[in-house]
């Protein structure tokens, strides 16, 4: 070994800070968001309008629908009920 080389440099340690963060959500809550997101998606006909529905606060609900379907069945079947009448009224709109 040649003592005048210089000594290299130690090894970086790997940075996980791409990972994704773990869900605090449980299997079941996650099940019924994107139940309820593939749901909302067919139902609404627009990408865009059924991401701002489930995002946004729905005053008939009193939740963001997104949270009251990961919440619990009943939470689920009350938002199922109100994209079903939105997907009513919108094709009766686009009739």
């Amino acid at each position: 070994m040649n003592p005048e080389a210089e000594p290299v440099a130690a090894a970086k340690p790997r940075s996980t800070s791409w990972r994704r963060a773990r869900s605090t959500l449980s299997p079941e809550q996650l099940s019924r968001q994107g139940s309820i997101t593939h749901l909302a998606f067919s139902l609404l006909g627009d990408r865009d309008a059924a991401v701002v529905f489930l995002n946004t606060h729905h005053a008939t609900l009193g939740a963001r629908p997104l949270d009251l379907a990961g919440e619990s069945a009943r939470g689920y079947a009350a938002v199922q009920s109100e994209v079903q009448r939105l997907a009513v009224g919108t094709r009766e709109n686009d009739a």
